[in-house]
């Protein structure tokens, strides 16, 4: 999933001369790129097992009071009812689903062909091949931190959504099953 949001600025270095910068203090630069963005992912990750787990707890709450209706025959007196609280369930597991399935999240690692540019080996930067490397991979990285955290944020704004249906969910099945009892 690659797919840069339109919205995306793409970064622009603070480095005037990136061949002036030592092997090391690339590395170094690089290794905390790295490190941002696997917190980054972490947090996508994070929000995709919650959904998974709210989608779980969506499918067991309605199996249950679908179970409790037809035992106690609800749906003779109350088909509005459930029939609201299925169209509920069918919402959120319909919500949880854009949260199982991220788009606009990068992955980890990087591609030679997107970690060199078409003149990387030319002639004039010889002896600089790693530098250059270095410079254009944290450059990758940047970008995939900014659209991972567009991407996250916009995650958890619909996670939010989700938990509040998924509130109204449990309040409708716990009426339900007090009409029941």
């Amino acid at each position: 999933m690659t797919n840069k949001p339109a919205y995306h600025k793409k970064w622009t270095s603070k480095i005037s001369k990136w061949e002036a910068i030592s092997i090391d203090e690339y590395k170094f630069i690089f290794d905390q790129a790295k490190e941002r963005f696997e917190d980054v992912i972490s947090e996508n990750e994070s929000i995709t097992n919650k959904a998974i787990s709210i989608a779980t707890a969506v499918v067991a709450f309605t199996g249950f009071y679908i179970g409790i209706a037809i035992q106690n025959h609800f749906f003779v007196q109350h088909r509005e009812f459930i029939y609201t609280c299925i169209v509920v369930s069918i919402v959120n597991i319909l919500l949880v689903g854009a949260l199982i399935f991220p788009r606009n999240a990068m992955n980890r690692g990087l591609s030679p062909e997107i970690s060199t540019n078409d003149d990387f080996d030319n002639n004039e930067d010889v002896g600089f091949y790693l530098q250059k490397l270095y410079y254009n991979a944290i450059g990758i990285l940047q970008d995939n931190i900014d659209i991972t955290i567009d991407a996250n944020n916009q995650r958890i704004t619909l996670y939010k959504i989700v938990l509040f249906a998924f509130a109204i969910l449990i309040g409708l099945v716990s009426a339900g099953i007090a009409l029941i009892i």
